[in-house]
């Protein structure tokens, strides 16, 4: 908890003594808003607005892995900060943690790699529960019903259960472990080989760096970010984002309103799923259910398409309307492409 920070902040109208915090950026250290930032620069607020969360201020978070969820991971690049002056803090779970503070001063101070990000979280925390496992171990349970926690899992051939958590890191080292998670708005980061990873909750955010992978999830809302090689993805919930940024890997999507990015080489995309966004490189292959209407959801053939840097080119994200009219368009502009649709009617 963040008791006592909350405490201070709240006892003070401007930071004299500069805080330590950390903050991400697009690739080119731009915000979302387009603002440029360079390291070792310090930057101030000249306008005479309020300093307020979302509104006004340079944002930074207290605990390193809060930045994951405005920017890709995978893509962003992060950095160390010190923030001062007028400030403005949001809190969340009944104001015991801070999300984000908004500061009218801020100094880049340096850049951190995404595993040096997560070191920070690490060796920042209080609330670390670093479990190292021999091959006796065969089952491991954590149902503590707890918060802002990070679990640090070095183990392999473990079947690891972690319920009723929200807010919570998990970072599982080894590999053939099978990580069945049953929490919400969670981190997971997954670094080994031949793991499977089952999520039955919602809002989490997974990443995956490893190889021959296997990642299953079950519920709606989840996002995941994968850039290990031979991995298998499972998804049979609605409205998740998959990013796959590896080679050689099988996607499998079912379920309404997807997002799936292709980002590797050698990639087949099989879905069931309707009205469906998708983006990938030359050569990624994509296959289709077709339907009929969205309220009988009854299958009435297959298509097959191929980004062939032509037709349907890489970087852009395409709506996929996969019901009797089948057609696709560029979602930016929604406008119909003209694309060779190979289709199997039933």
């Amino acid at each position: 908890m963040d008791t006592e920070l909350i405490s201070f902040l709240n006892s003070n109208k401007i930071l004299k003594t500069p805080l330590k915090a950390y903050k991400a950026f697009n690739e080119d250290w731009t915000s979302s808003e387009g603002f440029q930032y360079e390291i070792g620069k310090t930057y101030k607020i000249t306008n005479n607005h309020e300093i307020q969360c979302c509104e006004n201020g340079f944002h930074a978070c207290f605990n390193p892995l809060r930045v994951l969820k405005y920017y890709n991971p995978l893509k962003a690049k992060f950095a160390m900060v010190e923030v001062s002056g007028q400030f403005d803090f949001e809190c969340n779970l009944g104001k015991s943690f801070i999300e984000k503070i908004a500061t009218s001063e801020i100094k880049i101070v340096k850049e951190l790699t995404f595993d040096e990000l997560i070191n920070e979280a690490i060796s920042s925390s209080q609330n670390n529960n670093i479990i190292q496992c021999d091959e006796n171990n065969t089952n491991l349970l954590f149902n503590e019903n707890v918060s802002y926690k990070n679990y640090i899992i070095n183990t392999f051939n473990t079947s690891i259960y972690l319920l009723n958590s929200i807010f919570n890191t998990t970072i599982l080292n080894g590999f053939e472990n099978n990580l069945m998670l049953n929490n919400s708005m969670d981190n997971t980061i997954i670094n080994g080989r031949k793991n499977i990873i089952t999520s039955h909750g919602t809002f989490n955010d997974i990443y995956e760096k490893g190889e021959f992978n296997t990642i299953n999830l079950l519920s709606y809302s989840n996002s995941l970010f994968s850039y290990g090689d031979y991995t298998t993805i499972i998804n049979n919930g609605e409205f998740a984002k998959i990013n796959s940024y590896g080679n050689n890997n099988i996607i499998n999507s079912n379920g309404y309103s997807n997002l799936i990015y292709v980002n590797g080489k050698n990639t087949t995309v099989n879905t069931t799923g309707i009205h469906l966004y998708i983006q990938g490189t030359i050569g990624t292959k994509f296959i289709f259910g077709i339907y009929n209407n969205r309220k009988e959801n009854k299958l009435i053939g297959i298509a097959n398409i191929t980004i062939d840097g032509h037709n349907l080119k890489e970087g852009i994200t395409y709506f996929i309307h996969n019901q009797e009219d089948f057609y696709i368009s560029d979602y930016k502009y929604g406008v119909k492409c003209d694309v060779n649709v190979e289709k199997i009617m039933f």
